[in-house]
C-alpha cells in the first residue's frame, strides 16, 4: 500500500483522520526543525540511518500531538497504511521493517526496533509490531472472510509499501540489483552489501533478512 503514511487509531482501532501522506506532506516542517535542534542532525542520522525529512513519520506524529491535541488525546495506536489492510484482515497491528525505517527518529537502524531516545513522540507501544515483510502476519478472520469472501484462515503476510512491492517484482533481491521508477516522483532502489552511511541517501532493512 501506499507509504510511509501515518494513520492514527482509537482504542477500537478506528481512524481518526485520513492517513497523513509520504513526503508530499510537509506539514510537520516546524518539527523537523525542533527535533533537529533538540538532539543534532548527524547524531539522528546515525542512530536511525536516515536524515529527517518530509519523508519521516516521527515528526509527523508530533505534529498531531502539538496541533491536535483533541486527536492526540484520543489516540491508541499509530500505524501505516498497510499496518490498516493487514489489521482488517487478522486483527494484528503489524509493521514490516522496510517502513518502519522510516517512522525516524522512532526506529533505531543497528537494533532493528522502535526507540524513545529522540524527545516525547510517543511511547513505542503505541507502534506497530516489527516484522519482515515475508514473514505470516496472522490469518484472515471469520469476519473479515465475510467481507471480502477469502477463505478464513488463509495466511497474510505482513506486506509492505508500494516501492518495495514494486522493486521485488523487478528483480531487486541481491546487492547490486537496482530499480529506478519513474511516477508522481522518481527514485532508486538498490540493494548493497552493507549499510552506506550517507545523509542524501534513505537506509533501510530489506524485506526479508
Amino acid at each position: 500500500a501506499i507509504g510511509p503514511c501515518m494513520l492514527p487509531v482509537d482504542a477500537d482501532y478506528r481512524p481518526l483522520m485520513n492517513g497523513v501522506l509520504y513526503g508530499v506532506d510537509t506539514r510537520a516542517q516546524e518539527e523537523i526543525e525542533a527535533l533537529h535542534a533538540a538532539f543534532g542532525q548527524p547524531e539522528i542520522e546515525r542512530r536511525c540511518g536516515n536524515a529527517l525529512t518530509s519523508q519521516a513519520v516521527g515528526p509527523k506524529i508530533l505534529w498531531l500531538k502539538r496541533k491536535r491535541p483533541d486527536l492526540w488525546a484520543r489516540t491508541a495506536r499509530i500505524g501505516s497504511s498497510t499496518t490498516w489492510i493487514t489489521y482488517k484482515l487478522t486483527g494484528e497491528w503489524v509493521c514490516d521493517h522496510y517502513t518502519g525505517c522510516n517512522y525516524a527518529p522512532l526506529y533505531d537502524i543497528d537494533l532493528k526496533d522502535w526507540t524513545a531516545d529522540f524527545g516525547d513522540i510517543c511511547p513505542p507501544g503505541m507502534l506497530p509490531k516489527l516484522m519482515y515483510s515475508s514473514e505470516i502476519a496472522g490469518h484472515v478472520t471469520a469476519g473479515a472472510a465475510a467481507e471480502t469472501g477469502l477463505i478464513a484462515g488463509t495466511p497474510v503476510l505482513c506486506g509492505t509499501i508500494d516501492a518495495g512491492a514494486e522493486a521485488v517484482s523487478v528483480g531487486v533481491r541481491d546487492p547490486g540489483d537496482m530499480m529506478m521508477m519513474y511516477g508522481s516522483t522518481l527514485f532508486i532502489i538498490q540493494i548493497t552489501a552493507g549499510r552506506v552511511h550517507d545523509g542524501r541517501l534513505w537506509q533501510s532493512p530489506w524485506l526479508f533478512p
